[in-house]
């Protein structure tokens, strides 16, 4: 059972189980969370807090989540800089050249993609 949820409720015989509108309500707070990013750990704090009294805890966690995603995002855009230079290198490359984007796989892309 998961660990968010106290116990599950009961199964009759041969059929599925049905949970009532508490438990449908935090299992949509724990998939938006998941869907934001935060991790299963993170949700177990988030839910700590759900008594809407701890609003400035909240906002610190959801501004540590939205600084990694930002770091996150800044990191993709150098990596996309760097893959659409690799892959116009080898749309150019001409001759007895060896394949740009594998030598510069070998050689270390990510110092020049600053």
């Amino acid at each position: 059972m998961c660990r968010f949820f106290h116990r599950p409720p009961d199964k009759p015989y041969g059929s599925i189980r049905h949970y009532d509108d508490q438990a449908l309500a935090r299992l949509q707070f724990i998939r938006t969370a998941q869907w934001l990013g935060f991790s299963l750990d993170e949700i177990g704090g988030l839910l700590t807090l759900q008594d809407g009294t701890h609003c400035d805890e909240a906002r610190v966690l959801g501004e540590q989540k939205l600084a990694s995603v930002r770091q996150k995002i800044s990191s993709l855009q150098r990596i996309e800089r760097a893959l659409d230079g690799l892959v116009q290198a080898c749309c150019t490359a001409q001759g007895d050249v060896k394949c740009p984007l594998i030598t510069s796989l070998y050689e270390g892309v990510e110092e020049n993609t600053a």
